[in-house]
């Protein structure tokens, strides 16, 4: 049965129109949809997002400071909030800093706030990747997006560890110095092998009873570690393209 589910959603039709109907729902959620205790930290974010980047961008930003996505990472923090500790927060590929700076703010309000550490090496000229709806596209994660990031955070009042490395070269010296993390944010590179390295070198971070997030799950080369993860993992919240799942202790 999980094979025949893995294989139906692998169509890369079936694909696309999952990155189209995202798009569609979150162009149609407003702030109304946001849990009433979350809106002024959504509010002060948005306004940081037009100080930082400038006005005129609107809400051209991260999935996560959309209703859809901002409400998701609220019920993943506010599920990490039974743990009655505090969280390290760790996030592979954190570009414009939206996301970094959502989460955070969700932890501290929770009081739960512990060491966030971003993996992202912020290329000289960018990188290149295949979107499997749209095509090549240019991500414009240079050193001057690294400085608004960087801005940002600390107009939010976070201290963010930043590894300026490739996520395989990061994870392993994480791993190495024989780090651990209640939350682990995947959205680094989306293509070839790369989300499979990320995910397997990021389990070995994760707390036993930790959270880790796949972004943009229906591309090709991550859907695969969806299924694994509906397999094996406790799916604590989803989206169109973003999935969260609780690591289940060992039997």
């Amino acid at each position: 049965m999980k094979t025949e589910h893995f294989a139906k959603h692998n169509d890369p039709g079936l694909i696309s129109r999952f990155l189209r109907l995202s798009e569609d729902r979150r162009r149609r959620m407003t702030i109304e949809d946001i849990r009433p205790e979350c809106r002024d930290i959504h509010s002060r974010i948005v306004g940081l997002l037009h100080e930082v980047y400038g006005a005129q961008r609107g809400m051209r930003f991260s999935k996560s400071i959309h209703p859809d996505g901002f409400e998701f990472f609220a019920s993943v923090v506010q599920e990490l909030a039974h743990l009655k500790r505090k969280i390290n927060f760790l996030e592979i590929g954190s570009f414009e800093g939206v996301s970094m700076s959502v989460v955070s703010a969700l932890l501290d309000a929770q009081g739960i706030l512990g060491r966030l550490v971003s993996i992202d090496p912020y290329f000289e000229d960018g990188y290149q990747e295949d979107h499997p709806a749209t095509g090549s596209v240019r991500k414009d994660s240079t050193e001057t997006t690294m400085s608004a990031a960087l801005k940002l955070y600390e107009l939010l009042g976070v201290d963010v560890s930043l590894m300026r490395v490739t996520s395989d070269v990061g994870l392993r010296g994480l791993l190495c110095a024989d780090q651990e993390f209640d939350l682990i944010y995947i959205d680094g590179l989306h293509n070839g092998m790369a989300p499979t390295v990320d995910f397997g070198l990021s389990m070995g971070l994760l707390a036993e009873d930790g959270v880790i997030i796949l972004d943009d799950w229906p591309w090709p080369d991550i859907i695969g570690l969806k299924a694994l993860c509906d397999q094996h993992m406790q799916l604590i919240a989803e989206t169109p393209d973003i999935a969260a799942y609780r690591r289940l202790p060992e039997r």
